[in-house]
């Protein structure tokens, strides 16, 4: 019979199986941090360091002035208080005298007395400042005790006058004192805590040189040398940190000393102690 051959099968071919793809490792970045800030950005931090600094030190410098107005006005106050409670004064011997000298820019003009009843009322429009002194009116305070540290109290008002001024001023002359010598102390307190907010801006200003210095680019100069700290001592009698009478003070300067015994010269009651301008512990230098 004829021959035969199977019929062909349909072809089969294997199922493909899914692609498959590597799995991505980690991707690695070179250590250590990546600086972003900008050369000019450093610039400016320490430009604005500066700027803090020169508000910083114009306050200090002025706060320098009033812890000076403040310690006279004190000084000149107690003399005087200390005089008219005096049972006996010589003439000539009551002669104020400033400690330091400076030029003021007039408030309200305030004349010299030259008459006890003259004396009397500008002694207590002082004692009256004083009492409620602030930044507001210190300035006004100085013209007072500029007007009446030269007068002679003992040539121009006698003994009944003197008590009676005395008698009517006492207690202002208590509140009066107290509230000059806190102010004083919150003064040159104050500039303790300027003095360190500048030598924080100093460094900030170290800290940008020192970044500028490695990238081999130009520094800013320095706007000021920094100050030395010192400590300030607990209160007495007031909220203002300071010493007692005669005592070293935070700010470098001394207080007040108390009026001396009756008859005794009150010209070297106003000068016998070191004015506050020691406020700047060491003297800030220009950049």
């Amino acid at each position: 019979g004829p021959a035969t051959t199977p019929a062909a099968g349909p072809a089969t071919t294997p199922a493909a199986g899914p692609a498959t793809t590597p799995a991505a490792g980690p991707v690695t970045t070179p250590d250590g941090p990546i600086t972003t800030v900008s050369s000019d950005t450093l610039r400016q931090q320490a430009l604005d360091a500066a700027g803090r600094i020169a508000d910083n030190q114009a306050t200090i410098t002025d706060n320098i002035d009033r812890i000076q107005t403040g310690q006279d006005t004190t000084t000149i106050i107690t003399a005087i208080q200390a005089l008219l409670n005096a049972a006996a004064a010589t003439t000539g011997a009551g002669r104020l005298r400033e400690r330091r000298q400076a030029t003021v820019a007039t408030l309200s003009p305030v004349t010299v007395p030259t008459t006890c009843a003259a004396f009397g009322v500008a002694y207590e429009t002082l004692l009256d400042l004083a009492m409620v002194v602030s930044d507001a009116n210190i300035g006004q305070i100085k013209v007072y005790v500029n007007a009446l540290k030269d007068v002679d109290v003992a040539s121009i008002c006698d003994d009944n006058e003197r008590t009676s001024l005395a008698s009517k001023t006492n207690s202002k002359l208590t509140t009066a004192k107290a509230s000059t010598m806190t102010y004083t102390g919150n003064k040159e307190t104050e500039n303790e805590d300027l003095k360190k907010a500048v030598n924080i801006d100093i460094a900030i200003q170290e800290g940008v040189n020192t970044q500028l210095e490695a990238r081999d680019e130009a520094i800013v100069p320095l706007a000021a040398s920094t100050y030395a700290i010192q400590s300030t001592s607990p209160a007495m009698g007031g909220a203002g940190g300071t010493k007692p009478a005669g005592e070293t003070t935070a700010a470098g300067g001394t207080q007040p000393a108390g009026a001396g015994a009756a008859g005794s010269t009150l010209g070297e009651e106003a000068t016998g102690s070191t004015p506050g301008a020691g406020a700047a512990a060491s003297t800030p230098g220009a950049g």
